[in-house]
């Protein structure tokens, strides 16, 4: 869904900024850092994040999600062994959407989308898939935004020179989608972008030799306006530039996160931008990994810590309000690699993945409320639950959703786990997808109906 921490294994959905410390790094090193820490934590409209305008009105069956208990507050102890088991979801080869008729929509924007290397498979489809290299025309780096209306699917293209942010219209017929290059004929490289809640516009950064640009883009007639610009190169002793790398277009505003050009630092600030004239609102100084923000806006989500390349890693996670500055700990820095931050679609709840390190099979998935309260843990990958975590998202404010590898059946298996059963026995399976080729390929979920 557009926007948002890497994927379980490979850091897709957060927004990563996990470098070194402050040394400098040649200038084409420190662009390929800068374009490849453009993905993702909150990851795209997979995080749940809320939007001001209705999703497209539906042109096939509802969404096979299931339904879930309004929130209360607090998480619901599982149910008791006599509660009335769940009627399973029906398999896919049941599914209404199944066989889709000619016209259809490439994807269709009322079920789950699901990455696994290039191809995106929309669940219960039948054989609907969309191959994001348009036929290795482009190559798409591991991360992707995906447009909250389900129409649009944008990466920086790291295959062109100079890179270029490619934006696929897959609300078209089947066939191949209709596609947009930004920008179409001006130097300089393209960072991934966000989309504006209304899915018409997208906001990226256009990283010069010696300069930067904020811009947006209008979809429907292709102009562009920048909304703020300045320098790459340091301006005096100490001085380095932040560039500011848009992480989510949201109610509020643009929300951008400003980082050390030519440096492996980690991200530095975290600012809140008028999408329309460039004024800053808020800003926040504070050192970060990865961001997620929250759906309204206002406030973020900070993976901070350390990950140190060759030694271990010490994270945790922090709440941050742009406006007044005031932060609050949601998870405290200790012996772990997070993997992932999802906020629930009204944002009064929070799922955290995390690890030892990235290559740790096992995985600890958290649900709590916002302030930190009423923690749930499962553990993914340890004895009685060998399912390898590699996404998380919301379907709504109480169904979180895992995407997970089995192994043994050579899947990948999407599934609903409700906060009122939050454990091993509450898993609904959703659908389920080819494993990947190889373990390095990325396994995301894509995007989820709002």
């Amino acid at each position: 869904m557009g926007s948002s921490l890497p994927s379980e294994k490979e850091g897709a959905t957060l927004r990563d900024n996990t470098y070194l410390r402050y040394r400098v790094v040649p200038l084409a090193l420190a662009l390929a850092l800068i374009l490849a820490g453009c993905g993702a934590l909150a990851g795209g409209s997979a995080s749940g994040s809320a939007t001001e305008l209705p999703t497209q009105a539906p042109t096939e069956e509802p969404s096979p999600l299931p339904p879930s208990p309004a929130p209360e507050g607090e998480p619901t102890p599982p149910p008791s062994p006599d509660a009335a088991e769940p009627t399973p979801p029906p398999t896919p080869s049941d599914s209404p959407t199944a066989g889709l008729p000619a016209g259809s929509r490439i994807l269709p924007a009322t079920v789950p989308w699901v990455r696994i290397g290039n191809q995106a498979y929309a669940l219960r489809a039948g054989d609907q898939a969309l191959d994001l290299t348009l036929g290795e025309q482009f190559y798409p780096p591991a991360t992707a935004a995906t447009s909250p209306d389900g129409s649009r699917i944008a990466f920086s293209d790291s295959a062109s020179t100079p890179r270029r942010l490619v934006v696929l219209n897959v609300a078209v017929e089947t066939g191949e989608p209709e596609v947009i290059t930004l920008p179409p004929d001006e130097p300089g490289d393209a960072t991934e972008g966000v989309f504006a809640p209304d899915s018409a516009a997208i906001a990226y950064t256009l990283l010069g030799v010696d300069t930067w640009q904020l811009r947006v883009a209008d979809l429907r007639s292709g102009a562009e306006r920048t909304l703020a610009e300045g320098p790459t190169v340091a301006q005096g002793p100490g001085h380095l530039p932040l560039v500011p790398l848009p992480v989510a277009w949201t109610p509020a505003g643009l929300i951008v996160q400003r980082v050390l050009w030519a440096t492996d630092a980690p991200a530095q600030a975290v600012a809140l931008i008028d999408p329309l004239d460039g004024a800053l609102r808020a800003e926040v100084a504070i050192e970060h990994l990865a961001i997620a923000p929250a759906p309204g806006g206002t406030q973020v989500a900070l993976v901070t810590g350390i990950a140190p390349i060759g030694e271990a890693p010490r994270q945790g996670v922090r709440v941050v309000d742009l406006q007044s500055g005031a932060e609050r700990e949601l998870l405290p820095e200790q012996s772990a690699q997070v993997r992932g931050v999802r906020w629930s679609p009204d944002g009064a709840m929070v799922l955290v993945s995390s690890g030892t390190t990235w290559n740790d099979p096992v995985t600890s998935l958290r649900v709590m409320n916002a302030d930190g309260s009423g923690e749930q843990v499962v553990e993914f990958g340890a004895q009685g639950l060998a399912l390898e975590l590699r996404d998380i998202a919301w379907a709504d404010e109480q169904t979180p959703l895992v995407l997970v590898l089995d192994q043994q059946a050579g899947q990948v298996q999407l599934h609903a786990l409700p906060v009122t059963s939050f454990d091993a026995s509450g898993l609904r399976l959703l659908g389920e997808f080819p494993a990947p080729e190889n373990a390095g390929e990325t396994v995301d979920i894509l995007y989820v109906p709002g």
